[in-house]
C-alpha cells in the first residue's frame, strides 16, 4: 500500500507542472518526516529544485486504491482508461515487470482471437471414374486487433492478415472464408464442427455464445492486411474491450521490448515476449494464394510465434501497436525468428480500404508519385538515450515517364528529398528512410498535394491526379 502513497502525491502534483512549470518535472518523491497523523514530502524537480508538502495519508485517514486515484484524475479532466493513466502518469513508479504485466493487459484487451471457415470440396475417383464427390469445412484460426468500437451501437472494426481470411483450396470464386467469427479476450471460446445428412451438403459448426459474427470490408492480398466489421454486437455492447493505440513503427529500435498477442492453434488469445531484433528489412515470400510472390518491409523479432498468431498485434512496453505479426521462419535449425508489418504500414493499409473498398472491388486504391527512390550514405549514429539508429539520404534515381511527377520539370534525377509536405502540412521533417515516403503513399487521396522539399530547390508541389491511383491486389 505504501506504492500508492507514493503515487496519490505523483497525481496531485501532476496538474501543477502542467499548469506553472511545463519546463520541468519530479524526478523524485521522498517521505522527510511525519507529524500527528501528517507526513511531510520532499519533492525533487529536474531543475535542481525542491518543495516540502505535508499531506494526509490516504482518504480519510485510508490508503487510496489505485481505482480512487484514477477517480480523481477523471474528476480533474483525464479523458484516458485507468490502464492509459497508469502508463502516463505512474509509469515511474512502477518496476519493469509490473510495466510488461499492465502493457500485455491492455494489449489483449484490444486483440481478438478469430476462428474462419472454408467450404471445400473433394472428388474421389477410380481408374478416372467419379465415385463420390463430397462437401467439407476447412477451418482456421488467427488473431486480429480492434482498429475501432462503438460500444453504444456494438459496432467494431478488425484488422488482420489477409492470409487469415483467404484460403486458395476453398471452392468459392474469391477464396475468402465462408464464415469469419471473433472472440474477446476473456471470453469463452466454444465451437463444435456438426457433420451434414449427406456428403452433398456443408457440414456446419455451432459457437458458443460469445462469438462474434464479422464481414469482411476489403484487403490486401500484396500487404497481407484486411478489415472486418462487426455490426450490432450483444458482445461488444457489454464488453471492457479496447480498441488499439498505435505508436510510431518509425521510432521503434533494436532492443525494444516486443509483445506479440496471438490465438495460437486456436486455443485462445496469449502473449510471448522478446525485442526487436531487426527494427526495418525486406523479406521475400509468398503471398495468401500460394503463387504471388511478394517482398514485404517487416520488423524482426526473437518472441515465440506459433501458428494462430497471424494477424494478432506485436506491442511495445507501453501496450501500443507496433506491428502487425505475419510470418515466422520455420526450420528445425533456427528458433524465434519472426516477422511483423510495422504499424504504419499496415494501419495506413486499413485505413486506405475503410476509405476506399467500398468503390473499389474490396480494395485499397492507392497512388503513386511515379519516381524511383535510391538511399545513399547510410551511416549508423548512436544517442546515449534513444540508442543506435541508421539514417540514409533519400535521392531521385528515377522518374516514370507516365507518372505524375514527370509533369513537374523542376524535379530531377539524383535530386535529394529534404522534406514533405501533404496539403501545406509538413509530414516529414527530415527524410532519413525511403520508406517513410513510400509508406505516406498509402495515405494520400485524389487532388492532394505533395510537397518535396528538394535540395539546393524551391519547394514542388505535385498535384495528385486520379491516373496516379490504382488498386492494390
Amino acid at each position: 500500500m505504501k506504492r500508492f502513497k507514493k503515487l496519490l502525491l505523483a497525481l496531485i502534483l501532476v496538474p501543477c507542472m502542467f499548469v506553472f512549470c511545463a519546463c520541468k518535472s519530479v524526478v523524485d518523491i521522498s517521505k522527510s518526516t511525519e507529524v500527528g497523523g501528517y507526513n511531510v514530502y520532499t519533492v525533487s524537480y529536474s531543475d535542481g529544485t525542491k518543495e516540502n508538502l505535508t499531506i494526509k495519508d490516504g482518504k480519510d485517514g485510508k490508503n487510496l486504491s489505485i481505482e480512487e486515484i484514477y477517480e480523481v484524475a477523471t474528476q480533474n479532466g483525464y479523458t484516458g482508461t485507468i490502464l492509459e493513466f497508469i502508463q502516463d502518469y505512474l509509469a515511474a513508479n512502477i518496476s519493469s515487470e509490473e510495466k510488461v504485466t499492465l502493457a500485455t493487459s491492455k494489449a489483449l484487451m484490444s486483440t481478438v482471437s478469430i476462428f474462419v471457415e472454408y467450404t471445400v470440396s473433394s472428388n474421389y475417383s477410380i481408374m478416372g471414374m467419379l465415385i463420390e464427390s463430397r462437401k467439407d469445412l476447412s477451418l482456421g484460426a488467427g488473431a486480429g486487433v480492434i482498429l475501432d468500437i462503438d460500444k453504444t451501437s456494438g459496432d467494431a472494426y478488425i484488422m488482420t492478415n489477409y492470409h487469415v481470411v483467404y484460403n486458395n483450396s476453398t471452392d468459392k470464386s474469391d477464396k475468402l472464408a465462408s464464415k469469419i467469427v471473433c472472440f474477446l479476450y476473456g471470453s469463452i471460446i466454444g465451437w463444435n464442427k456438426v457433420d451434414a445428412p449427406d456428403t452433398s451438403t456443408y457440414p456446419t459448426v455451432e459457437y458458443s455464445d460469445y462469438a462474434i459474427e464479422c464481414e469482411f470490408v476489403g484487403g490486401s492480398m500484396e500487404y497481407d492486411i484486411a478489415v472486418l466489421k462487426i455490426t450490432g454486437s450483444d458482445v461488444i455492447k457489454n464488453s471492457n474491450a479496447l480498441a488499439a493505440t498505435f505508436a510510431d513503427s518509425n521510432n521503434v529500435r533494436m532492443g525494444n521490448t516486443a509483445i506479440a498477442v496471438g490465438n495460437p492453434e486456436g486455443y485462445g488469445l496469449s502473449a510471448t515476449k522478446g525485442i526487436i531484433s531487426v527494427d526495418s528489412e525486406h523479406i521475400t515470400m509468398k503471398a495468401a494464394d500460394d503463387s504471388t510472390t511478394v517482398s514485404s518491409r517487416v520488423i524482426r523479432i526473437d518472441a515465440a510465434i506459433n501458428g494462430g498468431n497471424s494477424g494478432g498485434g506485436l506491442f511495445n512496453s507501453a501496450g501500443e501497436v507496433v506491428g502487425i505479426v505475419n510470418s515466422k521462419i520455420a526450420s528445425e535449425s533456427i528458433d524465434n525468428i519472426a516477422f511483423a508489418i510495422p504499424s504504419n504500414v499496415a494501419k495506413r493499409v486499413a485505413d486506405n480500404v475503410l476509405r476506399n473498398a467500398s468503390a473499389h472491388n474490396k480494395k485499397a486504391y492507392r497512388g503513386m508519385l511515379g519516381m524511383t527512390l535510391e538511399a545513399k550514405d547510410a551511416k549508423a549514429e548512436y544517442n546515449a538515450i534513444t540508442g543506435a539508429t541508421t539514417t540514409t539520404d533519400v535521392y531521385i534515381k528515377e522518374i516514370s515517364s507516365t507518372g505524375v511527377a514527370a509533369k513537374y520539370p523542376a524535379i530531377a534525377v539524383d535530386d535529394k528529398i529534404e522534406k514533405v509536405y501533404i496539403n501545406g502540412r509538413l509530414v516529414l521533417d527530415q527524410v532519413t528512410k525511403m520508406y517513410q515516403i513510400i509508406d505516406l503513399t498509402w495515405t494520400l487521396d485524389v487532388g492532394d498535394v505533395v510537397g518535396l522539399k528538394i535540395a539546393g530547390k524551391e519547394m514542388v508541389n505535385i498535384v495528385m491526379e486520379a491516373s496516379a491511383f490504382s488498386e492494390v491486389r
